[in-house]
């Protein structure tokens, strides 16, 4: 009786695997992308709130300085 020979996957299939796995590096590195451009906007936004703050603490004192002179 011939032996049976296991049939080798045809390039396509290896191809594809190896397209998955680029797939899956791509996207997991566009959610980490993604993730620190928000946490960078967000701290943006409170570093310009805290700036205004402060301007407006500021104006306040000199309104109040010169008030008192």
């Amino acid at each position: 009786m011939p032996k049976l020979k296991r049939k080798n996957k045809s390039s396509s299939t290896r191809s594809s695997a190896i397209y998955d796995r680029e797939f899956h590096f791509l996207t997991d590195n566009k959610r980490t992308l993604q993730l620190i451009i928000t946490a960078f906007l967000a701290l943006s936004a409170l570093l310009v709130a805290h700036i205004v703050n402060q301007q407006e603490e500021l104006d306040l004192y000199k309104e109040a300085r010169a008030v008192t002179r």
